[in-house]
Formats: structure tokens, C-alpha cells, sequence
């Protein structure tokens, strides 16, 4: 039997453009409410209240990438809808494996580690709140895979809807919370509203991986049982190469706000938690919408490279002249425009914003088009690019805080060599696609 093909139509599958912004929607509804409501946050919580906070986000990101052994990136690449059910199975299988065993740990940890240990990692400031932490990590490992299958069916408005609760319970709860001067509601806020995006996600899906299997194959569901080790060994790729260089470049992305946390001060690790969450978020939602829709469709250009090819220029070209535009503006607003809308307190958080800028985008940028080296045969290059990160990222704090700098300096150490990683990163696709033509 046929399979049918994956969100077609009539009039055929929606542009790169028209596609994005319907995922762009309900990522800048999201982004929007949480912005909205940052300059109300600014004024109910102290600076070291976010920096606990940065802490916090930074132990959900890393376990959300640790428990799924990146198996949820390679869903948009089989052809045959039976084997991408069979993956996502696979991976819910992993995180929930992993997540179990993970939350065990962080249970025992909170419960009987010294504070000498905990202080030594950087995890003392949650104390009994690291496995709620962890918890949440798994609820958007959970949420990232139930996005990816819906991305697949080119199902954006159940993506949207489930992005939209998760901001919308975030913003309601940590606004109570502060009005009721609990601190830790801040936080917890933001693990409540992962837990509800899992829900929403996980009911959009309902039936949707049975129903692909019944339309490919014509067999219930069970009989895919049997398809697992296949399905694992085939795309093996994923935990040996792709999930190590993700970790990676994760738990030193989240760096920074320990480092800072450790080695700058609390106030100061608020500022910057401040600066990164009202640039980042917005950035990286934004690019994950164009990188969810573009990895889609350079997947299915992978032997057409000249096409390929154009759409990867274009990505780049308008994505670039964003990136100037945007780092021209903030150079030129940010301090006045964190003092306007954050308060005088905020005025540190602008100046590392302005100097962030840059750096941020082209991280976005990058991050946009990054699956292109998965669909060029690349994953075994990504450990490299992990490990220069796991050394540059924080080589650049250490050496700003052992010559007499401020985390200021070590910020514009961290854009330097931020840009030589991804310019390096970009070359190599570039070459490999060109190899193609």
C-alpha cells in the first residue's frame, strides 16, 4: 500500500516562508507574553531571584537533551511513515527511561550530598527544588518529541496551541506568585508550565502515531514492537555522535549563569540572566520556527543540492542582514531601553545586552540552518564543534575573572570565540553541500 505523503495537499506543501510564520506565530504569541511580563517580574523579584532562575532553566535545558539521546532529531529524515512511528516510540521509550533513573539521582543528591559537593558543582542555590528542576527537563525532552512528529505532519496549529499554554501558565503563575512575595514561585512557574506544554502536546498527538501506521502498513500499532532495534541501529548516529556534541554545546551554554553565578556574584548573574532571557528567548524561538521548517526541507532536498543550495543562501542572507540590524539597534537602545522598561536597576543587564547582541544572533542564525550538516552526512564532525565550546566558553569567564575583570570582559571574550566556532561550523557545510553539486 502507498503511503501517503506527509501534510500534502491539493495545492501542495506551504513555502519555507509562509510555513515559518505560521510556526513564527504562536512562537512570538509565546515569547510575547513572556516578555510582557519580564518588566513586571523585574520589579517583584530581585536580581538573585533570577539568577536562581538561570540556574534552574539551565538544569531543565541540559536534562531535556540528556534523557533523549538526540533520537528526536532524525524524525524528520525516513521516508516510510512506519519507521518514523517506530523512532518516536523509541524515544519516548529512552526519555522516560532515562528521566526515571535521572530524577532518582537528583532525588538522592538534594536528600544526602554534602553541601560541600553541591556547593563545589553550583547546584547548592535549588537545593530540595533540583528534582522538580529535572522533572521539567523531561516534560520538554517530552514536548521537543511530540513537537518534532507534529512538525512532521505539518500540524502548526497544535504546535502553536501547546507553546501558547505552556507561556500563558508560566506568565499567570510567577505573576501570583510575586504578588505573594514567594520567591521560589518564579521558578517553579516556569517547571508548571513545561509540565502543562507536555499535556497539550501529548493530547494533539493522541491517536495521530497509531493512525500513521494503520495508513503505511495497514497493521496495528503493536506489531511495531519488533521494529525497535532496527529502527535504533539505523539511526545510531544519533546517540553516538549527535547527543554527545548536543550536550555538549548545551550544559556550555548553560555555563555562563553558573559561572557567573560562582565566580561574579549573585547580582551580577542576575543582570545577565536578565540581558540573556529578554534577547535569547525571542532569538531562539524565532530560529527554532525557521529551523524546524528549513531542516524539513532540506531533508527532502538532500539529492537536489543546487535547490538545496538556494534555500540555504537565502537563510542566510536574510537572516544575516536581521542579525546586523538587530546588534545596530540594540548597541544604540539597550541601556535606555532596559532602564524604561525594567526600571534604573536593570541598567548593568542593558549593557550586557548590547554587547550579547551580536554574538546572539549569529547564534540563532547558525542555529537555523545547523541540521543541514545532518542531512550531509556530517554527524561525526559535531563532537569537534562540542568539545571546542566545552573548552572556549569557559576559558573565556576564567580568564576575565582571574585578570581583575567583570563579567562584562567575559562576555566579550565568549562573542569572540562564539563567532570563530560557528564561521568554522558554517564553512564545513558549506564545503560538504558544494561537494554535492
Amino acid at each position: 500500500m502507498a503511503e501517503p505523503a506527509m501534510g500534502s495537499k491539493a495545492e501542495g506543501p506551504p513555502g519555507l516562508l509562509a510555513s515559518a510564520l505560521r510556526l513564527g506565530a504562536g512562537l512570538a504569541g509565546s515569547q510575547a507574553l513572556l516578555l510582557a511580563a519580564t518588566p513586571l517580574w523585574s520589579r517583584q523579584f530581585a536580581a538573585a531571584d533570577f539568577a536562581i532562575l538561570g540556574l534552574w532553566s539551565a538544569v531543565a535545558a541540559v536534562v531535556s537533551v540528556l534523557v533523549s539521546l538526540r533520537y528526536e532529531t532524525q524524525l524528520m529524515l525516513p521516508a516510510c511513515e512506519r519507521e518514523a512511528a517506530a523512532l518516536y516510540r523509541l524515544t519516548a521509550g529512552v526519555i522516560a527511561g532515562v528521566a526515571g533513573l535521572l530524577l532518582l539521582f537528583s532525588l538522592a543528591w538534594s536528600l544526602a550530598a554534602p553541601a560541600a559537593w553541591q556547593q563545589a558543582v553550583g547546584l547548592a542555590a535549588l537545593g530540595l527544588y533540583l528534582p522538580l528542576a529535572v522533572l521539567a527537563g523531561a516534560a520538554s525532552a517530552w514536548m521537543g518529541l511530540g513537537l518534532n512528529w507534529l512538525n512532521r505532519r505539518q500540524a502548526y496549529a497544535a504546535i502553536n496551541r501547546a507553546r501558547l499554554s505552556m507561556a500563558l501558565t508560566v506568565v499567570v503563575l510567577a505573576c501570583l506568585a510575586g504578588a505573594l512575595s514567594f520567591e521560589a514561585g518564579l521558578w517553579l512557574a516556569h517547571g508548571i508550565g513545561a509540565a502543562v506544554g507536555a499535556l497539550i502536546t501529548a493530547a494533539a498527538l493522541r491517536g495521530s502515531v497509531a493512525a500513521s501506521l494503520a495508513a503505511a502498513s495497514g497493521a496495528p500499532a503493536p506489531q511495531l514492537a519488533d521494529d525497535w532495534r532496527a529502527v535504533a541501529r539505523r539511526h545510531r548516529d544519533a546517540p553516538l555522535f549527535l547527543w554527545p556534541a548536543a550536550l555538549m554545546d548545551i550544559l556550555t551554554q548553560q555555563l555562563p549563569v553558573l559561572l557567573a553565578l560562582n565566580w561574579f556574584g549573585t547580582t551580577a548573574a542576575g543582570q545577565f540572566t536578565l540581558a540573556w532571557r529578554s534577547l535569547a528567548l525571542p532569538l531562539f524561538m524565532a530560529s527554532a520556527a525557521i529551523g524546524a521548517v528549513f531542516f524539513q526541507r532540506f531533508a527532502r532536498l538532500a539529492d537536489q543540492p543546487l535547490v538545496a543550495r538556494q534555500l540555504l543562501l537565502r537563510v542566510w542572507r536574510w537572516g544575516g542582514l536581521g542579525a546586523v540590524l538587530l546588534s545596530l539597534l540594540m548597541a544604540w537602545l539597550a541601556v535606555p531601553l532596559f532602564v524604561f522598561v525594567f526600571s534604573p536597576a536593570w541598567r548593568e543587564a542593558g549593557v550586557m545586552a548590547a554587547w550579547m547582541s551580536p554574538m546572539l544572533a549569529l547564534m540563532a542564525l547558525s542555529s537555523a540552518t545547523s541540521g543541514s550538516l545532518l542531512v550531509l552526512g556530517g554527524q561525526r564532525l559535531a563532537p569537534f564543534f562540542g568539545l571546542a565550546l566545552l573548552f572556549l566558553r569557559p576559558l573565556s569567564f576564567w580568564l576575565a575573572s582571574r585578570s581583575d575583570g567583570d563579567l562584562l570582559l567575559a562576555l566579550q571574550c565568549w562573542a569572540l570565540a562564539e563567532a570563530s566556532v560557528i564561521l568554522i561550523y558554517n564553512a564545513v557545510v558549506w564545503r560538504r553541500l558544494m561537494r554535492r553539486i
